[in-house]
Order: C-alpha cells, then structure tokens, then sequence
C-alpha cells in the first residue's frame, strides 16, 4: 500500500510526466506483481488508462502514451488481443532514476548491517548468511512506497550498533519483522493528537 509519497518520487513524475494511474501501472509492471495485475484488471477492466495529451497535443489514453515515449513496451499477445496489463513490460526508461534508488539503499542497509549475531548469547552466526540478490528483492519490496522506511530501518540499526556492534538476528529476518511498523504508527499517533 502505498502510505506517502516522497519529494523525489514527485520529482521524478514530474520529469517523466507520468499520471499517477501511469505509475500504478509501471509499479505493478516492475514487481511482477500477478496478484495486483489480475486485481487491477478485474476491478478496472482492460488497461487503457484514461485519455491525456501526448507530447504533441494529441489525445490518447495512458498505455499508448507509456508505449509511445518507450516506457512500457509489448511483450506478447494473447488470443483475444485484449489489452491485459500482463502482456507489457516496463523498459529501463522507467527503472533507471527511479528503482536505482531501492537498489542503493538496499545495498546501504546491506554494509550497515552487522556481520554478526549470537543465540541466546552464546552461538555465534553470521548475520548476512543469505544470497545478496534473494536480499535485495525483499528489502526493495519491502521499502518500494515509501523511502521513509529506509531512513527508518537505517536508523535503527544504527542505534543498535551503537549498543553492541552486533545483529539482533538475520539480516532476512530482520527486515521482515518490518521494525519500521511501530515507528509508522507512532509517528500517525503523535500527529493525531494535534
């Protein structure tokens, strides 16, 4: 879900003069996601988008513009032609400047993290005993939305080393215990009671 939206995502909208329903598209594009593919196009229908002004003036609805200026582009047909949102593919137009940045901060988490971390305060393990790239899809899956949760995740671990310079647990299990959750809904607390 997405729960904020950070200057450099609108700065990056702004550059590459996608609509909000363009970049929900691309989003569900980049992560696969089949889930969110079959659930869009059942509760949208086929993907056409609404109709906007092309770069010359010219109507033409959202897809065939990502189409048009090499954003998004046509892997296959299916039999009845239709326009399902699993028939395309995001280019690098889209990946390169935005999700480079999910990259790096995957790989800034990665050389934060300590080495690593006892259990019950007696077996040693290392702490990033996993594959980098198995790593990196689920801590972008996990931050895409909202970077915020990165600054969050860095901070913590952070905090930690200055404690101990080791891990609490494996990097994996780390950052899917979501830690950012509490710090999310405490900050929504403290700005509800205004």
């Amino acid at each position: 879900m997405i729960t904020a939206i950070d200057k450099e995502t609108l700065t990056f909208l702004g550059k590459k003069k996608l609509t909000f329903n363009q970049f929900a598209m691309c989003l569900l594009l980049y992560h696969k996601d089949v889930a969110g593919v079959i659930q869009y196009t059942a509760e949208v229908g086929y993907l056409t988008g609404g109709t906007i002004l092309n770069t010359q003036g010219k109507e033409i609805n959202e897809l065939d513009d990502l189409i048009e200026r090499g954003i998004v582009q046509y892997v296959f047909r299916d039999k009845s032609d239709a326009q399902s949102l699993d028939n395309y593919s995001v280019t690098e137009k889209f990946t390169k400047g935005f999700m480079d940045r999910y990259k790096d901060a995957a790989e800034e988490f990665w050389k934060q993290y300590p080495d690593t971390f006892f259990i019950q305060g007696e077996e040693k393990r290392i702490a990033r005993a996993v594959d980098y790239d198995e790593y990196a899809e689920k801590y972008i899956k996990i931050i895409t939305y909202d970077f915020n949760r990165h600054l969050i995740m860095m901070n913590n671990i952070k905090v930690q080393l200055q404690k101990s310079r080791y891990a609490l647990m494996g990097i994996i299990k780390y950052i899917t215990s979501r830690p950012y959750e509490n710090q999310e809904e405490n900050v929504t607390k403290r700005s509800r009671s205004y």
